[in-house]
């Protein structure tokens, strides 16, 4: 049985009782997905996915991220959900995000939101014929939040692939798509992440997702993907949660 199908095994009938062979067998089935191993794949994808995002679509001017969780972050996940009586399976280890800004110059939100379409059905049929690397979309797991948004005013496309490659471990990746006044609304609106989570706890250096960033270079055209220091990636979080949460109810309310 391979890994992917193990994971779709253990549900949370099995965690009923919070039974700690339970939480230590699934916590043993995620520990691989933040290994290095699997960082450097996704980091090879992200990069190859950029490139190819930007061939297929030279009328889009899109800004494109990617972060993978921390251990401790992961861990903690897994955790709540079990104890929520959820499945304890974890499926955005890894994430990239596409914020789309305007296509050939335009900047009206209903072309804006077709391009967001547009890049989703390219990414959700996108194959690799060049590495060999094939995806498999979880079209179950697809979240179409532009058409339906959430009640917070949340709205995106996310998407869950399973990326396949011979002789490569496989592992799951989700991507989410959305315009930059979307992501305002996400930032600083009633659908702020970073507003919601200030109600709970504080993040701390430990849990902070992993950022990548991608550097170009004018003398050889090359592009290159760079992992951020838990310290660098930690800086750039805290600052995003501090202006989104210095935002007060009433600008809040404005998005």
């Amino acid at each position: 049985m391979n890994d992917f199908k193990e994971a779709l095994r253990i549900n949370p009938q099995n965690s009923r009782n919070h039974n700690n062979t339970y939480i230590q067998e699934i916590l043993k089935l995620n520990e691989k997905y933040y290994s290095q191993e699997y960082r450097e794949l996704y980091k090879a994808h992200f990069l190859e996915e950029f490139l190819e995002l930007k061939r297929a679509f030279p009328d889009i001017d899109f800004e494109y991220s990617g972060r993978f969780k921390s251990e401790e972050s992961m861990k903690e996940k897994i955790l709540r959900k079990i104890h929520e009586h959820k499945s304890g399976n974890i499926y955005d280890n890894f994430a990239n995000k596409i914020i789309v800004y305007s296509v050939n110059n335009n900047t009206d939100e209903e072309i804006l939101k077709d391009a967001c379409f547009r890049i989703a059905e390219f990414i959700s049929s996108y194959q690799n014929e060049i590495s060999g690397e094939k995806f498999e979309e979880l079209s179950d797991k697809r979240k179409d939040y532009i058409s339906n948004p959430k009640e917070s005013g949340y709205q995106a496309i996310h998407i869950l692939r399973k990326h396949i490659k011979e002789n490569t471990p496989n592992f799951l990746s989700e991507t989410q798509i959305r315009t930059f006044r979307m992501e305002e609304h996400q930032k600083f609106g009633q659908a702020s992440h970073a507003h919601n989570y200030k109600k709970g706890k504080a993040i701390t250096p430990s849990k902070c997702p992993i950022f990548l960033k991608i550097s170009h270079s004018k003398k050889t055209g090359l592009y290159k993907v760079h992992e951020l220091s838990p310290e660098e990636s930690y800086k750039k979080y805290t600052e995003y949660i501090t202006e989104s949460a210095n935002f007060s109810k009433k600008e809040r309310s404005h998005f």
